[in-house]
């Protein structure tokens, strides 16, 4: 997961549209995305056969298909449900879970090593417990754990307060960070506040000088969102969220809580925010609420007036993922194994042969 953040950038945006078809696009037979003069035309498949729109690999004049297998071979690490050996990373499957090598066997790689264990020196070895020194990396570290690579020591995610000053700031981000975001101010990074958009949302632009957020005083300066092109049929761009606005910090929130839990425990060091491992072993309303809030502050104004079509072709991910988070929230009866029996059972129906 990453997050964007621009001290100062100026350049103006020019965004293909995206809209449903009209009579007058030729559309070929089958063909579902018709692209000329930056609109794309788009024409949802109806055929059950050739059902898929590979808009992502071919961007422009696109036909239906038939949709694509789901991978079975190297989809699960260790802790995670297989059904077959092949399913599993570099181990074996073991009673419907991927099994790797017991603590000092020899390894190359820490995806041989078993939950709760990482490859170090050719043997598997523990992972190190928040506040221990010796790591180089985070996957040395507990799951809920970074290395903070300035004094080689595990520290807890999201443990740094605003202001913290930063060896690094990739992409502006950094999971140690209480906010999840960083900027780099005179050649320093620091953690961030969890500031809001000075706009509100959704906030349109023409370049990223149109994103600012309120003056984050933990760092002394103001910082811009990234000005980003939307899939609607206008060609607006739109501002991406800043870390103290309401998907963006919720989804720190829900990150946070993953973080707490027991359930991290059971995954992979690898895999400590992977999807399988999460929707396995954390509740299942849990694991929606972050993978709703993390998807669309990750990707918001992607998702800014869709109509139909693109939402068929384009965005169907995510508004299927809202709409099962929304039915999440509904009252309802809870059962403390469904979430593992539905995750596992859902993961069996797909890799079976």
């Amino acid at each position: 997961m990453w997050w964007i953040f621009l001290i100062s950038s100026a350049f103006a945006l020019q965004c293909p549209e995206f809209m449903c078809t009209s009579a007058e696009v030729p559309l070929g037979p089958g063909q579902c995305v018709y692209y000329n003069n930056s609109q794309y035309s788009l024409s949802p498949c109806e055929d059950q056969r050739i059902s898929y729109c590979d808009s992502q690999t071919h961007p422009e004049n696109v036909s239906c298909t038939i949709p694509p297998q789901a991978p079975t071979i190297n989809i699960a690490y260790p802790g995670e449900p297989c059904v077959f050996d092949l399913n599993c990373v570099q181990s074996i499957c073991l009673k419907g879970i991927c099994k790797g090598l017991p603590i000092n066997s020899a390894c190359t790689q820490d995806a041989q090593c078993d939950v709760g264990l990482f490859c170090f020196s050719s043997k598997c070895a523990p992972q190190i417990a928040i506040g221990q020194p010796g790591c180089t990396k985070d996957s040395q570290c507990v799951n809920n754990a970074g290395c903070n690579v300035d004094t080689g020591t595990c520290v807890a995610y999201l443990s740094f307060p605003p202001g913290t000053i930063l060896s690094s700031c990739t992409n502006n981000y950094n999971p140690l960070c209480s906010s999840q975001a960083c900027a780099t101010v005179q050649g320093k990074s620091y953690c961030q506040a969890q500031v809001k958009s000075l706009s509100s949302l959704p906030a349109y632009c023409t370049d990223s000088s149109n994103c600012p957020a309120y003056f984050d005083i933990a760092i002394g300066a103001q910082v811009n969102t990234q000005c980003v092109c939307g899939l609607n049929g206008f060609g607006d761009s739109f501002c991406s969220l800043a870390p103290g606005d309401e998907p963006f910090a919720n989804s720190t929130l829900w990150l946070s809580k993953w973080y707490a839990s027991q359930s991290i425990k059971m995954c992979h060091t690898s895999m400590r925010t992977g999807n399988l491992c999460m929707k396995t072993y954390w509740d299942y309303n849990s694991y929606i609420a972050f993978q709703y809030y993390a998807t669309y502050s990750q990707n918001y104004p992607l998702y800014q007036f869709n109509d139909q079509c693109v939402r068929n072709i384009y965005t169907s991910a995510f508004w299927e993922l809202e709409e099962e988070y929304m039915n999440s929230i509904q009252p309802a009866d809870n059962d403390d194994n469904s979430a593992v029996i539905a995750a596992i059972g859902g993961f069996l129906s797909l890799i079976a042969f």
